[in-house]
């Protein structure tokens, strides 16, 4: 059985993002939290949040931005 999980993003704010191309980052970030979810599922905390601040360790690759929502999903209050 699959489940269909829906996340939205309303608004996301990179500050690293000097010089990257938007349309670029957005279909890999997609991509690779797409992949993450996948392989590793939902953190177990994941819930709605206003604003959820987490370090870019991966670089301000679509990948890098991914892997960093990735970790705030389980900063989410449930």
């Amino acid at each position: 059985m699959t489940r269909r999980i829906d996340l939205h993003i309303a608004e996301l704010v990179v500050d690293a993002l000097a010089g990257v191309d938007p349309a670029r980052v957005g279909p890999e970030l997609s991509s690779e939290l797409t992949r993450l979810i996948s392989e590793q599922g939902l953190p177990s905390r994941v819930g709605p949040a206003d604003r959820v601040d987490v370090p870019l360790r991966g670089g301000a690759t679509g990948a890098g931005i991914a892997e960093a929502v990735y970790e705030g999903l389980g900063r989410c209050p449930s």
